[in-house]
């Protein structure tokens, strides 16, 4: 049985979408991204919406080929944190931090998304099985080019939900846990990610840049 998880960060932790075989098996609540990686052993891929690899300039190719892909809705993809300012305890230490380096300050936003980029930067570092997935990304291809209403909206949520039902992935009516922890789109990222990862699974994916970028020795990309 082939098994994939995607993932979405939620308050408190993640929201893990099991797809094995090709069908959604469950919408999970994890504490942390070691957890789910524990729970799931047997899974062949993780793709987490998050950033991994962080460049010393906070610029990567990924995130901008991901806003050229994605025309029209390029505030989805906001700049990856410097590497500066991974370790910073303050926001106004991290701003302070990626001014240094790159010239341009650190949202608050972005400063919000630090634990949980550092979080998945220890297992990525330690486990091939981890990849970056943007569900915006997915969603586009999913549409088949045509952006869906913005996920925020009633008609949002429902166009996501319909892409993924066509593509085998339909979300229950009642996720139970994961739903008390967690917004609607947080479910259909988390969906939207195992749909990618079984896609890097089978060996459809592209990547965004196409190679991807080299930094640190390491492959850095969004997969789709």
């Amino acid at each position: 049985m082939r098994k994939v998880i995607g993932l979405d960060g939620c308050r408190d932790g993640w929201i893990a979408a099991v797809v094995a075989n090709g069908c959604l098996r469950s919408i999970e609540y994890h504490e942390s991204a070691s957890v789910v990686l524990e729970a799931h052993a047997d899974a062949t891929i993780f793709a987490f919406d998050i950033p991994i690899g962080l460049s010393n300039t906070g610029l990567r190719a990924a995130d901008t080929a991901a806003r050229r892909f994605l025309e029209g809705r390029t505030s989805s993809v906001f700049n990856a944190p410097t590497l500066a300012a991974l370790g910073a305890a303050t926001h106004a230490e991290a701003n302070k931090l990626s001014k240094l380096v790159s010239g341009c300050g650190l949202t608050r936003q972005s400063f919000a998304l630090l634990p949980k980029i550092r979080e998945v930067a220890v297992v990525a570092a330690a486990d091939k099985r981890v990849y970056e997935a943007h569900p915006e990304v997915s969603f586009l291809h999913l549409a088949g080019g045509a952006l869906p209403p913005r996920k925020k909206t009633w008609d949002g949520v429902m166009r996501r939900r319909t892409l993924l039902a066509a593509c085998g992935l339909p979300i229950p009516d009642v996720v139970g846990e994961a739903s008390k922890q967690s917004e609607a789109a947080d479910v259909l990222d988390a969906v939207a990610c195992a749909w990618t990862a079984g896609r890097i699974a089978s060996g459809e994916a592209r990547t965004f840049p196409d190679p991807p970028e080299r930094i640190d020795g390491r492959a850095v990309a969004i997969w789709c």
